[in-house]
């Protein structure tokens, strides 16, 4: 310490003089230029965790509409079963009503009817086909006493 530290005065010239004023610039610069490094950092990883989010937004929406297209074709499959579902039960509904409808009507048992109808076999080789074409009469020349029978009166 000098003199002319303890004039007070003086100290203040000391620190105004270019030598300080510049060392105390290059400090300030200093400081900028650090918040400047760490500013650019800090926004590169903001655009780097942007480039990352909107990729995996895209990565979202495509397996999103895929799922969609998924759901639509199991949508569809499963409208499609349904309906056949309802054809065959309409179906077996029309094959039940239509066997008790024969089970009625007819004289035959339908075992019988199934049996015999499971087997188609050529018209010349029925049993109901006949050889001797000669003996059946066309409609035309029968008489009334032919073939007839009287209606029961029921």
């Amino acid at each position: 310490m000098t003199i002319s530290d303890l004039i007070p005065g003086r100290r203040d010239r000391r620190k105004h003089s270019p030598d300080t004023i510049i060392a105390r610039l290059r400090q300030d610069m200093a400081k900028v230029m650090n918040r400047q490094a760490a500013a650019d950092d800090f926004f590169a990883i903001l655009m780097h965790d942007v480039v990352t989010t909107n990729a995996a937004l895209d990565q979202e929406r495509q397996r999103r509409e895929l799922a969609e297209t998924e759901l639509a074709q199991a949508e569809a499959a499963v409208e499609l079963r349904d309906q056949t579902i309802a054809d065959l039960e309409r179906r077996i509904a029309v094959g039940v009503l239509a066997e008790s409808a024969a089970a009625r009507t007819q004289e035959l048992p339908i075992v019988e009817i199934r049996q015999h109808c499971a087997k188609p076999v050529p018209l010349h080789q029925a049993p109901f086909a006949t050889t001797d074409l000669g003996r059946i009469p066309p409609t035309w020349a029968r008489t009334d006493d032919e073939d007839t029978q009287p209606l029961s009166a029921a």
